[in-house]
């Protein structure tokens, strides 16, 4: 059900994001890198609302899906930042508020969510902090659907 780790006080790494005005958290090791957005993020024509568009980032282009519209959260208007992962070798890029923290995380600072059938966010627990809680999402699982190569847009259909 819950992919925490193992039930000995083990500690573990996790990086603290926001979205909007609440603060979330993944698996540091599923993260490739975290860019500012510098260079300008191409819209996808056609493309689902969520979907920002592409980024040349050294070379690699590659889907930005914003995740603030994804979880159907509106945006803090911070600086944003795209949360980087590699997904069965492909890139993917979520946007995001900003980044706060690299946390490290012993397992009695986790306490296990058992009623979020309705959310279609893969929810790992919710992490206890000092003065605040911190959803832990399993972000990947929940883009993996939107790393798949972008369908090849037919101009001959576009009036």
């Amino acid at each position: 059900m819950f992919n925490t780790p193992s039930k000995t006080n083990s500690s573990f790494k996790l990086m603290e994001f926001i979205l909007g005005a609440e603060s979330y958290c993944i698996d540091l090791l599923s993260v490739q890198e975290v860019v500012s957005v510098k260079d300008k993020i191409v819209p996808i024509p056609l493309s689902p609302e969520y979907v920002a568009g592409l980024i040349n980032l050294r070379g690699n282009v590659f889907k930005i899906i914003d995740l603030r519209k994804k979880m159907g959260i509106t945006p803090s208007h911070q600086e944003e930042v795209i949360i980087i992962f590699s997904i069965e070798g492909k890139m993917i890029g979520a946007l995001v508020d900003s980044v706060r923290s690299i946390l490290t995380v012993n397992t009695e600072q986790v306490q296990q969510i058992s009623d979020l059938s309705l959310s279609r966010v893969s929810c790992k627990g919710a992490v206890k902090l000092k003065n605040s809680l911190s959803i832990w999402v399993d972000v990947v699982d929940f883009i993996k659907e939107d790393s798949a190569p972008t369908r090849h847009l037919d101009l001959g259909k576009i009036a």
